[in-house]
């Protein structure tokens, strides 16, 4: 998807860079689904607003903190990543992201230092997601 209001880049990743405990709370498909439904305006206005509602929602409920924002900084910083595990990471961010981010390439990605940093931290939001997901689900399992 293109926003004219980021030509040339994807308007999602920057929505979603924008608003990382949205991202830490779902997950980077999860966010990318509730965003991109075909209902509320397609615009890099729109889909920030609509981020924002929800960025609130879960801040309110107490569904992720500052600390997992925090972790996920830390865990982006591309200067104690290989070459490796930054390309693993992109296309990681970029393949769950999946149609909303169709126009960035990989390539495009890393080199341009600004959507580099922002999809490692989308990515390390997601790690951090799954992580609260699995834990989650084994409390669960053992509760039973």
């Amino acid at each position: 998807m293109y926003f004219p209001s980021f030509p040339g880049v994807s308007g999602l990743l920057h929505v979603l860079a924008a608003h990382p405990k949205v991202v830490a709370a779902l997950g980077i498909a999860a966010t990318v689904a509730l965003l991109l439904n075909p209902f509320p305006q397609q615009t890099g206005l729109g889909l920030s607003l609509h981020a924002s509602s929800v960025e609130r929602a879960l801040t309110l409920a107490g569904r992720v903190d500052e600390d997992v924002v925090d972790r996920a900084q830390a865990m982006s910083d591309p200067t104690v990543m290989t070459h490796e595990q930054i390309v693993d990471a992109v296309g990681l961010a970029l393949q769950k992201c999946g149609k909303g981010c169709s126009d960035l390439t990989p390539t495009t990605v890393l080199n341009d230092p600004e959507l580099l940093q922002q999809a490692l931290f989308v990515q390390a939001l997601d790690q951090l997601a799954e992580t609260r997901t699995k834990t989650r689900l084994r409390s669960i399992v053992a509760a039973e």
